[in-house]
């Protein structure tokens, strides 16, 4: 019998960002740390797969600003500086094709702590999920497109 520690992973070898939710102003992508990539089959590709936090991307249309949230699962055993650097990485390829916005500056990125972890999730509770995720960092309106 294997125990979760053996499993228990604090480092990745590669990160991946799936999407859950977009509208014209907002996006929901989970982070996620993948390990033992190497290890393929047709049946089950073998990587250990772990939810590190969450992405939050929202164009605030008022201000002309698109700001980056970066919802970090409050483990103190990861090593949050590489997996924010790698999710910074993501934004910015994301959004090279924009001459004026430079993700790289701070002012764009906040960085925040979360507990809310969630196994499995119905598509008839993805609106109070990523509610319970942002808090109130998100105008209401915005997150009304998702319901």
């Amino acid at each position: 019998m294997h125990d979760y520690k053996e499993f228990y992973i604090n480092s990745f070898e590669t990160y991946s960002f799936t999407r859950l939710v977009r509208t014209q102003n907002f996006e929901f992508y989970f982070i996620l740390g993948r390990n033992d990539v190497r290890n393929f089959n047709e049946c089950w590709d073998g990587r250990l797969t772990e939810v590190l936090g969450y992405l939050v991307m929202y164009s605030d249309v008022q201000n002309d600003k698109q700001i980056s949230y970066i919802y970090l699962i409050e483990d103190e055993n990861k090593d949050f500086l590489d997996i924010t650097l790698h999710t910074r990485m993501f934004v910015n390829e994301m959004y090279t094709y924009l001459m004026n916005f430079d993700m790289g500056d701070d002012e764009n990125f906040i960085i925040k702590k979360t507990n809310v972890y969630q196994k499995e999730l119905l598509e008839e509770n993805i609106g109070e999920f990523i509610k319970k995720v942002v808090d109130e960092d998100i105008p209401e309106i915005a997150l009304n497109e998702i319901i």
